[in-house]
């Protein structure tokens, strides 16, 4: 009896492995998928779900989203709700959306190694919660080049490094709100994307 573990081969057969053509390998493969897509689309905005019209969502979808953000016991007050709650909840209704945004993940316990590896990435303290890129022409026809929202819940306000970037954004054409609620949040979202959050 041999005591030598069947290990199943190599994981990365050696060149005499192959057979005399061997084709293309997965390198090659995975290589030629990402020229694909780089050729295709070269821009973010040159991608075809871009360019389609933007869709808008009915009443009865905004009803069922804002109520799973609101918990299972049914009504909503802003202090039974946590702050991940309320962004998960806001996260939802604008995925529904077809806006383009982002959530920057600053939030949460980490090492101390990783939150220094992510500050030399450039991640920066008191970025707003909610980034849309989508521009704003309002009623009164001012317009703004985007729409950040900061979530706060309960008595919780705004600090320092993020009344620092809403100065810097408006500086920079940016509408900036603090919304406590889902309801909140609709509410400037109507007001900005009217023909998308219909009333």
């Amino acid at each position: 009896m041999s005591n030598e573990k069947n290990t199943g081969g190599t994981a990365f057969p050696t060149p005499s492995e192959f057979p005399r053509n061997p084709g293309m390998t997965l390198r090659d493969y995975f290589a030629a998928k990402a020229q694909q897509k780089h050729i295709a689309w070269p821009t973010p905005c040159s991608r075809p779900e871009s360019n389609r019209p933007m869709r808008s969502i009915s009443k009865s979808r905004i009803a069922k989203l804002s109520k799973e953000g609101r918990g299972l016991r049914g009504t909503f007050a802003a202090k039974t709700m946590s702050e991940n709650q309320l962004q998960q909840a806001v996260a939802r209704l604008l995925d529904h959306s077809g806006l383009v945004w982002c959530h920057p993940p600053n939030g949460g316990n980490r090492t101390a190694r990783t939150g220094a590896l992510m500050k030399s990435m450039g991640a920066k303290a008191g970025v707003p919660d909610v980034l849309i890129f989508n521009g704003i022409l309002s009623t009164l026809l001012q317009s703004w080049a985007g729409l950040a929202i900061e979530l706060k819940v309960g008595k919780n306000k705004p600090t320092p490094a993020q009344l620092k970037w809403h100065e810097d954004l408006r500086g920079c054409g940016w509408r900036v709100d603090v919304c406590r609620t889902v309801d909140e949040v609709l509410a400037v979202l109507r007001e900005c994307y009217p023909k998308k959050f219909k009333p």
